[in-house]
């Protein structure tokens, strides 16, 4: 009896097995007979990795395995790629990847160093050139008393024309708020002459702003920090520069 139950749970297995739309996939990543070869240069690696930072922090990791050509100009860090070398498929290791092998060290032009208030001379001057290009914008005629946008948020009247230069003056009040270079910024102070401007900036904050000391016009993403009550730094180097890089990798196949 024992017997005929065994070979009738077989049989409907096998049954089962053979229906349309159930068939056995096996995982990727055990689809392989490389099981022996040693990785090294020129090979591709499929693998699976998390990427943590010192205190364990998760900050990356596969969704599913990864394609890797096993060379020195492949997109991939460097510390990550020369890893592979030497494993096989199926080892499972731990790495530590320092800066110079991964993203690199900060580089110090991308970082600045801002006061947090400054005085603003009410009074500038602009190039006749740009000044015209600016109000065609705004159907303004360049004329003395005329009242213009000079940004968004700023209202400037022009004082003087020249062939060269126009003269205007900032219209700025005290406590008022205005958004200049992506900055929020508020009127602490002013008198005839000058405005003492403050940043307002909340730490840790992402902008969009242009690094003055790279010459660069284009808007980049940039990390404000406080330092102290009188200065921040503006920092546009990637987040993971400077940083030593803490990989657990999977190794699921080799070609």
């Amino acid at each position: 009896m024992k017997k005929s139950i065994w070979i009738f749970v077989v049989v409907l297995m096998i049954a089962i097995l053979l229906m349309p739309g159930c068939t056995f996939n096996p995982p990727a990543h055990n689809q392989t007979t490389n099981t022996t070869r040693i990785i090294g240069m020129g090979d591709t690696v499929k693998v699976d990795y998390i990427l943590r930072d010192e205190n364990g922090t998760v900050l990356d990791q596969s969704k599913a395995p990864l394609t890797v050509k096993v060379s020195d100009n492949n997109g991939f860090i460097k510390g990550f790629t020369y890893s592979l070398m030497g494993h096989k498929v199926g080892d499972h290791y731990n790495v530590t990847v320092p800066p110079e092998l991964g993203y690199g060290q900060k580089d110090p032009d991308e970082i600045i160093i801002m006061p947090l208030k400054y005085t603003l001379p009410l009074v500038q001057w602009i190039p006749m050139n740009e000044i015209e290009n600016a109000l065609k914008r705004y159907n303004f005629t360049i004329s003395k008393n005329t009242t213009f946008p000079y940004t968004p948020s700023v209202n400037a009247t022009i004082l003087n024309v020249t062939d060269k230069l126009v003269w205007v003056k900032l219209n700025l009040i005290k406590n008022q708020t205005f958004i200049w270079n992506n900055f929020e910024q508020k009127v602490i102070d002013v008198n005839d002459d000058n405005a003492t401007i403050k940043f307002i900036i909340e730490n840790g904050t992402t902008y969009l702003l242009k690094n003055p000391k790279t010459g660069n016009e284009n808007l980049r993403k940039a990390k404000v920090t406080l330092l102290n009550e009188t200065t921040f730094m503006i920092d546009f180097n990637s987040e993971m520069k400077g940083k030593t890089l803490y990989f657990e990798i999977w190794i699921r196949d080799v070609e």
